[in-house]
């Protein structure tokens, strides 16, 4: 992506603040987030890695209060934590530190 002049950070920021305002994420039929599914698509050799990378940056910046309103579900970001989890384990263990909070807490 740097390749082609996108700035991945404001790319990841993006998206995380995408899932906030997609309702059909909150859905219980739901199993995987349809942004690790295409972002993994899309990625050759791992190329997409600082994108998901950023993402997670932007996620660590979320606070409580982000989950508090009533048009927000803490669903959309535990499906994209689980399908990280799955698809990407290793880069998910290395940039954990940015979860910590979720883990910690009922958000």
């Amino acid at each position: 992506m740097d390749i082609i002049c996108v700035k991945v950070a404001e790319v990841g920021s993006k998206l995380i603040g995408l899932m906030k305002r997609l309702d059909y994420l909150s859905v219980q039929s739901q199993t995987q987030s349809p942004f690790v599914d295409a972002i993994e698509a899309a990625s050759v050799k791992d190329d997409m890695d600082p994108l998901f990378k950023s993402m997670l940056d932007s996620f660590a910046r979320l606070t409580a209060s982000d989950f508090s309103k009533s048009d927000v579900s803490a669903r959309p970001f535990a499906l994209f934590i689980m399908s990280l989890a799955e698809k990407k384990p290793r880069l998910l263990n290395r940039h954990i530190v940015n979860i910590v909070f979720c883990l910690s807490n009922d958000v």
